[in-house]
């Protein structure tokens, strides 16, 4: 979300979760996505991309998901897919006038990372961000996830993702969650220097509206005037019961 400001950045949000839950997502904007002046146009144009099969968000189908990716890779037919999508995308984007030479897509997921290596004309730019386990965990049971399910798919892809990226010797910069939040733009500075990215500076004029249709609302942004600051009296609030910090105290949390 921050790199996106950058002029030849384009941040796009978490797209394999937007696919999945775009008839019910808003826009920063304040929008439904498929009214927003920007997304909108997108989803009719792309109506067989984002009308696939909602899947459920279970740490054992997420284990699964992943292991297939890593042992057998994506199918030709979903690269193609996929592929189409980011360059359907950027076009959109040029003839907005907002051409980028990056793309910028989050998940929690290493399936993303894997197919996006796969697609072998495709320059693939990887950052590991890293955060406080207690943390990410009360992140998902803010969004109602049960907390052995959260701790049981963040230790999964964890362990997933670490080894992937030494297996196959991948250049990637890792930050801390943390780190970043005290100090976002030295962050993003070290993030563009790793990878010889040229800093554009901001791109967006004084009242320019971003259209992002993932992430916390709390944490988003509804114009690029200002800092990016996080709300931290969120992210202070305990979002645990009783009986569940007995079970992060078993865990050793």
């Amino acid at each position: 979300m921050h790199l996106g400001r950058r002029s030849n950045l384009f941040y796009a949000g978490e797209l394999k979760k937007f696919n999945r839950s775009f008839h019910a997502r808003r826009c920063t904007c304040g929008e439904a996505a498929k009214d927003c002046d920007f997304w909108g146009p997108l989803i009719s144009q792309e109506m067989k991309y984002f009308n696939r099969g909602i899947d459920k968000d279970i740490s054992i189908l997420l284990f699964v998901k992943n292991m297939k990716s890593l042992f057998f890779g994506n199918s030709r037919k979903l690269i193609e897919e996929e592929k189409a999508f980011l360059e359907n995308l950027a076009i959109y984007k040029e003839e907005k006038n907002q051409a980028v030479s990056i793309m910028i897509d989050s998940s929690k997921s290493l399936n993303r990372l894997v197919m996006y290596r796969e697609m072998k004309d495709l320059e693939v730019y990887t950052i590991y961000l890293e955060r406080d386990l207690r943390a990410n965990i009360a992140s998902f049971v803010k969004r109602g996830n049960g907390v052995l399910n959260s701790y049981l798919r963040l230790k999964i892809n964890g362990a997933l993702i670490k080894r992937y990226l030494s297996r196959n010797k991948i250049n990637h910069i890792k930050i801390k969650y943390e780190d970043f939040i005290s100090q976002p733009e030295e962050t993003i500075q070290n993030i563009l220097h790793k990878f010889n990215i040229k800093d554009e500076g901001v791109s967006a004029s004084e009242n320019e509206t971003v259209h992002l249709i993932s992430g916390n609302e709390k944490t988003r942004f509804r114009t690029t005037t200002g800092n990016y600051k996080i709300d931290q009296s969120a992210n202070l609030q305990d979002p645990f019961s009783n009986w569940q910090k007995n079970i992060l105290r078993l865990l050793g949390i």
